[in-house]
C-alpha cells in the first residue's frame, strides 16, 4: 500500500512538471530540424508554439522564442523566425548569453569647414560661369540667321570670345549642322570655354564613333 502511494505521488509530480514546464521545454529535441524554409505561420506554430515576442516591420514579421531544447540545458535557446509575404524566409538560434548587446551609435557631428587662409597679395581665383540661357539663345539665333556657313563660323568665333558655355549650349550650336566636320569645327571653338566637361556625352552623342574620340580629346577627357 505504501509503495502504491509512492508511485502515485511520483506520477502526479511528473504530470505537474509536464504541465508547468510545457511552455519552456520541447518534447522533441530535434525541433529545429523540423523548421523548413517556405513554411506558413500556422505550420510553424504547430512545431514551435506561440511566440514569446513578435515584431513587424514593413511587410516582415519576426517571431522570437526562448525555450529549453534539452532538460539538461543550463540556459534557454533563443529561436528567431522571420516571415515575408506569409512564408518563412529566415531562422536563427543561439544561446541567450550569446546575444550581443546593441551598442549605441556614436553621435553624428557635422564636418567642420576648413579655415580660409588669406595670403597677403594673393587674389582669389575668379568664379567662371557660363552665359545665361537667354544670352545664348540670342547668340544662337543670330548665327542661325546667317545664310552661309563661313559667315556663321566667323560670328561664332567672335561671339564666343571671352565667354563660357555649358555642354548643352555647345551641343545646341552644333545641331545647326548636319556633317561631323562642321560640328567638330564648332566644338574646336567652344571646347576651351566649356565649364562642365564632365557632361561631355551631351556633346559627343551627336557625332559618329570615330569623331567621338576626337571630341573627347578636344575636351580633355
Amino acid at each position: 500500500m505504501k509503495c502504491k502511494r509512492y508511485l502515485i505521488g511520483v506520477a502526479a509530480t511528473y504530470l505537474l512538471l509536464q504541465t508547468s514546464c510545457s511552455s519552456m521545454f520541447y518534447s522533441n529535441s530535434n525541433v529545429l530540424g523540423q523548421i523548413k524554409q517556405g513554411m506558413s505561420p500556422e505550420e510553424t506554430t504547430k512545431i514551435l508554439g506561440e511566440p514569446e515576442y513578435r515584431r513587424l516591420d514593413y511587410g516582415l514579421e519576426e517571431w522570437e522564442y526562448r525555450k529549453m531544447l534539452n532538460p539538461l540545458d543550463s540556459e534557454a535557446t533563443v529561436i528567431i523566425v522571420r516571415f515575408e509575404e506569409g512564408r518563412l524566409v529566415y531562422m536563427d538560434s543561439f544561446k541567450a548569453s550569446e546575444r550581443q548587446p546593441v551598442m549605441p551609435e556614436p553621435p553624428v557631428t557635422a564636418p567642420q569647414e576648413p579655415p580660409v587662409v588669406v595670403v597677403p597679395g594673393h587674389k582669389p581665383r575668379p568664379v567662371i560661369r557660363p552665359i545665361s540661357d537667354k544670352q545664348f539663345t540670342d547668340f544662337y539665333n543670330k548665327v542661325k540667321a546667317r545664310l552661309f556657313k563661313d559667315e556663321q563660323m566667323k560670328l561664332i568665333r567672335a561671339g564666343a570670345d571671352n565667354k563660357y558655355f555649358t555642354c548643352q549650349q555647345c551641343a545646341r550650336m552644333m545641331s545647326l549642322y548636319v556633317f561631323d566636320d562642321d560640328k567638330m569645327e564648332v566644338l574646336r571653338i567652344f571646347a576651351p570655354r566649356i565649364v562642365d566637361k564632365e557632361n561631355y556625352e551631351t556633346v559627343t552623342k551627336s557625332l559618329s564613333l570615330f569623331e567621338q574620340e576626337k571630341a573627347m580629346k578636344l575636351l580633355g577627357i
